[in-house]
């Protein structure tokens, strides 16, 4: 089931260079609000979305090294479960095996589309599955600790990560919220199984699925929100991507 798409920013001019502050107030609102927020309206060949990027939270390099990571097929990548494949992404929350807290905010922009069905991505929020949970699994799901590992496509592109959290943690004042169904260390102790299997029916149920298009972008919290991808067949797709730690 795919709910509505519920936190749009629609741009009433073409924006070339940036956003005015009332509209980057409205975004930021959005964000706390909702956990995302999508903005339409911007002018595909000027604008500068790193220096957008900058005013929502610090750049943060991606494991190349690059601090902007082309969203696109990559036939050298064998794993599934990469970004660089044509085919589903399962609900994820990013940077699981990142030693300190992952980053707060991804941002994701539109080159060129997928055409045909299919290539949107999917968001789910994680806050409101943490809160279907009883005290008593809540305190688990902070108390139990895990190890999270690189995914094998990331493995594969020479980079090699794990670490071991807790999948709810309160960091500054706030909750972050960790989960991959493939990457972490399956543990018999009567939690991890069960929660792994519940976030993936939640996301099911509750997934809103947004297909970037040019002149677009779409931002999350990462602390708070699932995403994934529905699957798709044109190879052209082509989207870029930003890390940012919170302000």
């Amino acid at each position: 089931m795919t709910q509505h798409l519920r936190s749009v920013v629609t741009i009433s001019r073409n924006a070339s260079a940036s956003l005015c502050s009332d509209e980057l107030d409205e975004i930021r609102t959005q964000l706390d609000k909702s956990g995302y927020s999508y903005i339409r309206g911007i002018s595909p060949g000027e604008f500068d979305y790193p220096s957008f990027a900058a005013r929502l939270g610090n750049p943060i390099p991606h494991h190349n090294g690059e601090l902007i990571w082309d969203v696109r097929l990559d036939p050298t990548i064998e794993s599934i479960y990469h970004a660089g494949n044509m085919g589903a992404l399962l609900p994820h929350t990013e940077a699981v095996e990142h030693p300190g807290p992952p980053p707060r905010y991804i941002m994701l922009w539109c080159v060129r589309e997928a055409r045909g069905p299919g290539g949107e991505t999917t968001l789910a929020d994680g806050y409101a599955w943490m809160k279907s949970l009883s005290d008593k699994t809540r305190r688990s799901l902070h108390t139990n600790r895990y190890t999270w590992k690189s995914s094998d496509g990331i493995i594969q592109s020479g980079y090699c990560s794990s670490a071991v959290h807790p999948i709810l943690e309160e960091f500054d004042a706030r909750h972050i919220l960790r989960y991959d169904y493939i990457d972490v260390e399956r543990e018999d102790d009567g939690l991890l199984d069960a929660a792994l299997e519940d976030v993936k029916e939640f996301f099911g149920e509750q997934q809103v699925a947004v297909k970037i298009e040019p002149g677009s972008i779409l931002v999350w919290d990462n602390w708070r929100m699932l995403h994934g991808r529905n699957a798709f067949s044109d190879p052209e797709r082509h989207l870029k991507r930003m890390l940012l730690s919170g302000r």
